[in-house]
This record gives structure tokens, C-alpha cells and sequence, in this order.
């Protein structure tokens, strides 16, 4: 999409080649000739053809940026109008079609052109041959009644649903968006004292930034090229749920893989001999997890993530002997919330050394783990250090040839994004046999 300047750079050409035909009809005292009013008529409808299209662009151009500055920003209504507008209009099928053609035409290509300066501006080098930028892609669906008695739900577009659907985010996590390179973490010193003049010189309180950078995550469907000639809004949508639901997924796997890297939160209990006696969702070790995590920075929206089966063990795991009551109650253990996901599984633990020597209740000092394959993380973490961070919106290859003898096209989402927490002290972990 072209920039509202450059639109009037090129209506101020178009003025001075119609000025220049007049003055020299002038310039000669006659009247135009056929053929330059002709031109002149041509120019006239090119500039009032540019004119529509400037006033287009300085709407979309400020209703982008209106939908991408910070959260406190409210934008005007007739901001929000155009977002809607341009969310209404655009067709992702349509958009794959001519993406796979190299022929993207209208709000598509003006809006994948958007994409393009918003990947770059963030340091990234899209690969795909369609891009969407993340402005577009903020709005949810609302719950509503269209009908007398009948609760129903306004269907989300395709935009919409390309917003990658994170665990993380839904229990109260940060979003970043906007941003440009690595990005330094906001940290509290560790200990959360105020530093009460400016020459005074106290590095116990120095604020450690953690830096998170980049990760590319691709999600991938394939469909028939039957299927797409004949796509619609509603299929729109269901592709769009799909990218969604497995790109955030990878986000909430990064997150926890991010958490089980770092050794300054590496909280094990462990044997040398049976599995069993690995972790467990007991009430000493979830305790001691719960006294583990947590300084001046680890106040905050605490929960836990574990597997389903790591939740099917707290359910029924009494808290106290021949109590009947199990750790895991309605949907908290301990006061905190618990959230299971499919992502707090074995593949995650795939470092065969771990720092032991902060373990829970360990028995036997060593590093070594030779059941890894055997174990799953239990994670207790600040969702209020939390930060799941974009760069840049969706970046989409549509691959018509890998699969056409099928009669397939293949389409891949990539998400640029990472998750963290702003401080070790705001996560900790011990593994469990599944």
C-alpha cells in the first residue's frame, strides 16, 4: 500500500502535466485540441482517481496505528469504524488465491504491503508470499443476541482468528506487540530496594533486563484446490481457527521450554532408582515448589501448568493422608489457579543434565538423568512476569506446487514470537513421572 505522501507526490505530477497542456495552449492564445482535451480529461480522472485513494489511505494508515499503540489508547469511533470496515472486507481465500498467482490486488495487497513495513520495522524478513499485519488482527467475536430469546455469537472474521490463541495470554500473561529487534524485559531489582538517591551506588538492586528475541513458529494445512476455488467467509474462518489454536500452541511449548532452560529455576526431586520416586504431585513438593519461586518480583498472578495426567494425579492425590480431599480442588491447588495443557509434556524434558543442587527434597546428589523420556514438568509461574511478545503480524507461504500432483495447496503460517518471564524468580518447576 502506498503511503498518503507518496499518493500526493504523484497527484502533484499529474497536476503539473495538466497545468503544463494548459499553459501552452495559453502560451500560444488558442483553444485545446481534440487530443490534448483528451488528455486533459484523463488527468482530471486520474487526480480525482488519486484524491479517493489518498483519503483511503490516511484513514487506513491512522486506523493502523490507532489499533497498535499501547492498551490505554482508546481510538475514535470512526478509527474504529475503518478497522472494521477493512476487517469486513478483506477475503483470506481470495487473498490465498492470488497470493498462489502472484497477482494480489486490492485491500489484500494494500494490507499485505502493511504487513511488509510492519515485519521489517520489527527486524524481521518475512518469507512468505502474503503477509498480514497484527493491527488487523486484534478484534475477537462477541457474544451477543441477534435474536429475540436466541443467544448466539457474532461470527469472528478470518483476520481475527489469526491471532494466535496462547494458554499463556488467556490466564493473564502480557502481550507485546510493536517492537523492533531483541527486547529487554522489564525486572525489579531482586530485592525491591528503593535506591534512595541518585549518586548512591547499590548493585544489589541493579535491575536485570532479560532479553527475548524472535522465534520463528510454522503451523501448516494443507487443502484441496477444489475446496479453495469454492472457499467462503465461513471457510475462512475455519482455517484461521486452526492457525490460531496450533500457533498458540507453540508459544505456550516455547514458554515452557524456556522455563525448564533456565538452571537459576531448576527445582528437582529426583532418585537414581524408580521412576516413581521422581517429582510427584505431593503436598511437600508442591509446597516447597510454592516457597522456591517467588522474591520482591515473584508477587503477582501465580498459577500452575501441568500436564492432563499431572492434574489427574493432584485430583486424586489426597493433601493429607485418609483425608478424601484431593490436592487438586475445583480448578486450584494450594489457593492458585491450575490450568493443564497438552504442551507440559515428556518431550519438553530433553536436557540429560540439570542443576540438582536446588533440589526439592533430593536424596542422592547427582546431575545425571537417564529417564528423561519418563518425566513431565509441573510449572509454577507469575503470569503477571509473564510476557508473550510479536513481532510483526502473520507471514503466510501458499505452496502450490509441493503437493499439486494431489491437487493440494499447502499453506504455512508463520508466526514470529517468543514468551518469557521477566525474572527467574518468577518460575520454577519440578518433573513428574506421567
Amino acid at each position: 500500500m502506498k503511503t498518503p505522501q507518496q499518493l500526493k507526490e504523484a497527484r502533484a505530477d499529474r497536476v503539473d502535466a495538466l497545468d503544463l497542456i494548459v499553459k501552452g495552449a495559453e502560451a500560444m492564445t488558442r483553444e485545446l485540441s481534440d487530443e490534448e482535451n483528451q488528455r486533459a480529461d484523463e488527468i482530471v480522472a486520474e487526480i480525482e482517481a488519486l484524491d479517493e485513494q489518498i483519503e483511503r489511505a490516511e484513514k487506513v494508515t491512522a486506523a493502523l496505528k490507532a489499533s497498535a499503540v499501547a492498551v490505554d489508547h482508546t481510538a475514535s469511533v470512526s478509527e474504529e469504524k475503518e478497522i472494521t470496515r477493512a476487517r469486513r472486507d478483506y477475503s483470506l481465500s481470495k487473498a490465498v488465491r492470488e497470493a498462489a498467482n502472484s497477482s494480489l490486488s486490492g485491500l489484500e495487497r494494500e494490507m499485505s504491503e502493511e504487513a511488509v513495513r510492519e515485519f521489517r520495522e520489527a527486524g524481521i524478513s518475512p518469507s512468505g508470499t502474503l503477509q498480514i499485519p497484527i493491527s488487523m488482527m486484534e478484534s475477537r467475536a462477541t457474544t451477543l443476541s441477534t435474536t429475540t430469546n436466541v443467544t448466539g455469537e457474532v461470527a469472528q472474521g478470518p483476520l481475527q482468528g489469526l491471532v494466535p490463541e496462547a494458554l499463556l495470554e488467556r490466564i493473564g500473561a502480557n502481550r507485546i506487540t510493536g517492537v523492533a529487534g531483541d527486547v529487554l524485559l522489564p525486572s525489579l531489582p531482586a530485592d525491591a530496594t528503593a535506591i534512595k538517591a541518585e549518586t548512591t551506588a547499590n548493585s544489589s538492586s541493579a535491575m536485570s533486563g532479560v532479553k527475548i528475541s524472535p522465534v520463528k513458529m510454522a503451523s501448516q494445512i494443507d487443502i484441496s484446490q477444489q475446496a479453495l476455488a469454492l472457499s467462503s467467509g465461513a471457510f475462512d474462518s475455519v482455517v484461521a481457527a486452526q492457525f490460531r489454536r496450533h500457533s498458540g500452541a507453540l508459544i505456550d511449548a516455547q514458554f515452557i521450554e524456556n522455563v525448564l532452560a533456565d538452571e537459576a529455576t531448576t527445582l528437582l526431586k529426583r532418585s537414581e532408582s524408580a521412576v516413581a520416586a521422581v517429582g510427584g504431585i505431593t503436598t511437600a513438593n508442591v509446597n516447597n515448589l510454592i516457597g522456591k519461586v517467588g522474591d520482591a518480583n515473584g508477587i503477582g498472578n501465580n498459577v500452575f501448568l501441568g500436564s492432563f495426567s499431572s492434574m489427574a494425579e493432584a485430583r486424586v492425590t489426597e493433601a493429607v493422608s485418609n483425608s478424601g480431599i484431593g490436592i487438586l480442588v475445583g480448578d486450584e491447588i494450594m489457593g492458585y489457579k491450575a490450568y493443564a495443557t497438552s504442551q507440559a509434556n515428556k518431550d519438553r524434558v530433553t536436557d540429560s543434565e540439570f542443576n540438582l543442587y536446588n533440589e526439592v527434597y533430593n536424596t542422592t546428589a547427582t546431575t545425571a538423568i537417564s529417564n528423561e523420556a519418563d518425566l513431565e514438568p509441573f510449572i509454577f509461574a507469575n503470569m503477571a512476569d509473564t510476557y508473550v511478545c510479536y513481532w510483526g503480524g502473520a507471514d503466510l507461504i501458499i505452496d502450490r506446487f509441493t503437493s499439486a500432483h494431489q491437487g493440494v495447496t499447502r499453506m504455512i503460517m508463520n508466526v514470529y514470537a517468543n514468551a518469557k518471564t521477566g525474572h527467574a524468580a518468577s518460575a520454577g518447576f519440578f518433573v513428574t513421572a506421567p
